[in-house]
């Protein structure tokens, strides 16, 4: 057990790197604006909020029941978790105060959520196709990937800031491979938890009554 624990850290290690260098950079960001008020200043607190919680439960989660032993799923999974940092090398757009607005309420809104659904699945979280407790309850009883709906609604209001086309096709790639990831995952819960297939018929991937 304690060889399976040191194992987990180690594999974690770089995805631990990667959220901590990413709110080092947030803070840096707020640094910069330090005059930042309102639901701004709220969206960039959410966020960092949200990356300490992942570093929290990439420190503490269970280990893995079950998990992919191919290498495309994990490709896919790390591609969709990652791909949106392609988003700095796109020119940012200079945006009015009602677009700031905006984007900074979808931001807060999506970061919020996020939390939310990553306090329910707790030490079951996991980056990679892999099997570490079913979770069906709070906002997982509506659809079966909540945490994704989240991160997408987050997504949209960073892409706002940024130059389109790059950033409208580095969003819907995003999305692409969120939804890949999705299916591979899925595939991994079917075969640890007998009961996930009746799950599945009862929620919704993404939005209830419409996927």
């Amino acid at each position: 057990m304690q060889r399976g624990r040191v194992a987990d850290l180690l594999a974690a290690s770089p995805l631990i790197l990667l959220n901590s260098l990413a709110l080092a950079g947030l803070f840096i960001l707020a640094a910069l604006n330090s005059g930042m008020l309102g639901i701004g200043l709220l969206s960039q607190l959410a966020l960092g909020a949200f990356l300490c919680l992942q570093i929290f439960f990439l420190l503490v989660r269970r280990l893995p029941e079950r998990k992919s032993q191919e290498w495309w799923p994990r490709a896919v999974a790390l591609t969709a978790s990652n791909i949106a940092a392609a988003l700095i090398f796109v020119p940012k757009v200079r945006l009015d105060g009602l677009g700031l607005t905006i984007s900074a309420l979808f931001l807060l809104v999506g970061s919020c959520s996020s939390i939310y659904v990553l306090l329910w699945l707790g030490r079951s979280f996991s980056i990679l196709p892999q099997a570490r407790g079913l979770v069906t309850g709070g906002p997982y009883r509506m659809v079966r990937h909540p945490l994704y709906a989240a991160e997408f609604i987050t997504m949209f209001g960073a892409m706002l800031q940024f130059q389109p086309p790059w950033a409208t096709a580095i969003f819907v790639a995003t999305v692409a491979s969120q939804l890949w990831r999705m299916k591979n995952e899925e595939e991994i819960l079917l075969r640890t938890y007998p009961e996930y297939a009746g799950y599945m018929k009862h929620t919704a991937a993404l939005i209830p009554g419409l996927y």
